[in-house]
C-alpha cells in the first residue's frame, strides 16, 4: 500500500529524524510450549521449556522512481531469523509500505513531510501479538506527532498463532493373567493422551514333552550273537524298543601269499673271489637263490666290485634292489634289477564265497570311494547263477540308521545298480555286473573325495 503526502510549497519533503529511530525498533515474541518426558517408572512431566521464534522488523530503504515519483522510503517488513536487526538476503519480507514525498504545489508552497510511529498492537487487534505502523502528515516538519496532526493510515502485523500442542504417547509391560495365557506370557499396552489405551497379548507356547533314550545288552533269546536293545521313553507314551543284534561272524579265508628279497655274503664255496648271495622268498618256502661271483682278478691283480642298492619306485613298484657290478678297467658298471613281485589281489577267499572292497581306497580313511565291500556266493547245485551282497563299511550305523544290519542283497540277475546312502540320498558308485564273464564293473560317482570319476573292474572268479 502507499500513502502520499501533498504539501503547498514547492520543496523535496524531509523525513523527521532520518528515520533512524525506526532501524532501532525490534520486537520480540516468544511462544512457550511443553516437553513431555515419560518413562515406564514413573510418569512426572519435566518443567516446560520456551521455544523462541524470530522478531519481526522493519527495514528502511529509498523508494525507487515507480513507487515514489516525488521520492521518497519503503518500508520492509520482515522476518528477522538471524535476530540481528538487520535484513539478510536469505530472510523474507512480509509486508511492503511506501511512504511518498507530496508533488510540488503549482503555487510553490512546500510540502509536508510524511512521519510514522511503530508501537505494539492494541489488545484484541492481534491474538498472538504484533506491532501497529500508522502514519502522519508532519504539518510542521519536526518529526514528532503533534495533537493538531492526524493519521493517514494504521496497519496491523500480527504474529502467527501457536501450534496445538502434539500428543504424547507411553508403553507399559505387564505379565499376562492365566486366562489370557495359560503357560504365560506378556501385555503390551500404549496409551496415548486423549485416546483409549491399546493393549496386544503376546503367550508363551506350549513346552514340549521330555524324551530318554537308554540301552542295553541283548539277551541270548533276543540276539543269538549279541547286540544292542535301544528303549526309547516319551512323556505320557509306552516305551519303544529297538533290538541291534549282531550279524553272524564270517569264515576266516586263506592267508595270501607274500615275497621277499634278502641278501647275504657267497661263501668261497659258491664264490672263490667272493660275491653275493641274492635270495627270493615266498611265504617262509624255500628260497629261490641267485649266486653273483666277482670275477677274477685281472693281470693286475684287480677284481671286479659288487654294491647294491634299494631300487626306485620307476624301476620297481613293489621295491626290490639294484646289484651295480664294476670290472676292472671299465668306466661304468653292469646293473642288475631285482624286484619283488606285485601284491596280490585284494580279493580274499574262503569255502564257496569271494569277498573285498568296492571302488579305489580313500588316503587316511579306512573307507573305500564306494563305502561298500562286497561277497560274491557261486551258484550250488543246479543253480544257475550266484548271488551278491554289499554291506556298508560303517556296518549301517551312519548311512542306514537304527534297525537294519548294513546288509542289502540283490539276486545277481540285476545288471545295473546303484550304491546309495539312506541318509542324505547320497549316490557313492554305479555298478555294472556281468553274470557271464563274472565282472562287477564300479565308477565312482561321489565328489566328497575327489575320486569321482574312477572305474575299475572286480573279477569274481
Amino acid at each position: 500500500m502507499k500513502s502520499q503526502v501533498k504539501g503547498s510549497t514547492i520543496r523535496k519533503l524531509k523525513i523527521a529524524g532520518t528515520f533512524t529511530c525506526l532501524g532501532a525498533i525490534l520486537f520480540s515474541y516468544q511462544h512457550c510450549g511443553k516437553l513431555v518426558d515419560k518413562t515406564s517408572e514413573d510418569k512426572t512431566t519435566s518443567t516446560a521449556q520456551q521455544l523462541v521464534v524470530p522478531p519481526t522488523s522493519v527495514a528502511i530503504e529509498p523508494a525507487t522512481a515507480e513507487e515514489c515519483s516525488s521520492g521518497g522510503v519503503t518500508l520492509n517488513t520482515f522476518v528477522d531469523l538471524n535476530i540481528n536487526g538487520k535484513y539478510d538476503e536469505e530472510e523474507v519480507v512480509t509486508v511492503v509500505q511506501s511512504i511518498c514525498n507530496g508533488t510540488n504545489g503549482t503555487n510553490g508552497v512546500d510540502g509536508k513531510s510524511g512521519g510514522i510511529i511503530v508501537t505494539a498492537a492494541a489488545e484484541g487487534t492481534c491474538s498472538a501479538g504484533g506491532i501497529s505502523v500508522k502514519t502522519y502528515v508532519d504539518v510542521n516538519n519536526n518529526g514528532v506527532f503533534d495533537s493538531t496532526e492526524t493519521y493517514t493510515s494504521t496497519s496491523s502485523i500480527c504474529n502467527g498463532a501457536n501450534g496445538s500442542d502434539g500428543k504424547s504417547s507411553e508403553l507399559t509391560t505387564t505379565s499376562a493373567t492365566f486366562a489370557q495365557c495359560a503357560f504365560g506370557g506378556v501385555v503390551y499396552t500404549s496409551t496415548t493422551t486423549g485416546e483409549l489405551a491399546q493393549s496386544n497379548v503376546i503367550c508363551n507356547g506350549k513346552a514340549g514333552t521330555n524324551s530318554s533314550l537308554a540301552q542295553k545288552v541283548a539277551s541270548s533269546s533276543q540276539c543269538p550273537t549279541g547286540g544292542t536293545v535301544l528303549e526309547i521313553k516319551n512323556d505320557g507314551s509306552d516305551p519303544v524298543y529297538s533290538i541291534i543284534c549282531n550279524g553272524v561272524a564270517g569264515e576266516k579265508g586263506s592267508a595270501g601269499t607274500s615275497s621277499y628279497i634278502t641278501t647275504s655274503v657267497a661263501s668261497p664255496f659258491q664264490c672263490k673271489n667272493g660275491g653275493v648271495v641274492i635270495s627270493t622268498w615266498t611265504d617262509s618256502v624255500n628260497p629261490k637263490n641267485e649266486v653273483i661271483c666277482n670275477g677274477e682278478a685281472g693281470t693286475k691283480g684287480e677284481s671286479s666290485i659288487i654294491t647294491t642298492e634299494n631300487a626306485d619306485v620307476m624301476s620297481c613298484p613293489s621295491g626290490g634292489i639294484i646289484v651295480k657290478t664294476l670290472n676292472p678297467g671299465e668306466k661304468e658298471p653292469i646293473k642288475s634289477i631285482v624286484c619283488n613281485g606285485a601284491k596280490g589281489d585284494t580279493l580274499s577267499s574262503g569255502p564257496g564265497y569271494i569277498s573285498g572292497y568296492v571302488g579305489p581306497l580313500i588316503e587316511k580313511k579306512n573307507l573305500s570311494a564306494c563305502h561298500h565291500d562286497f561277497m560274491y556266493f557261486p551258484p550250488t547245485g543246479e543253480m544257475s547263477t550266484g548271488w551278491l551282497t554289499f554291506r556298508h563299511q560303517r556296518n549301517g550305523s551312519e548311512d542306514q540308521g537304527i534297525g537294519t544290519t548294513g546288509f542289502n542283497v540283490w539276486n545277481v540277475d540285476i545288471s545295473n545298480f546303484s550304491l546309495v546312502s539312506e541318509v542324505g540320498n547320497v549316490t557313492y558308485c554305479n555298478l555294472v555286473y556281468d553274470p557271464k564273464e563274472l565282472t562287477l564293473k564300479y565308477t565312482v560317482v561321489d565328489k566328497s573325495d575327489g575320486l569321482a570319476g574312477k572305474s575299475g573292474v572286480i573279477k569274481l572268479k
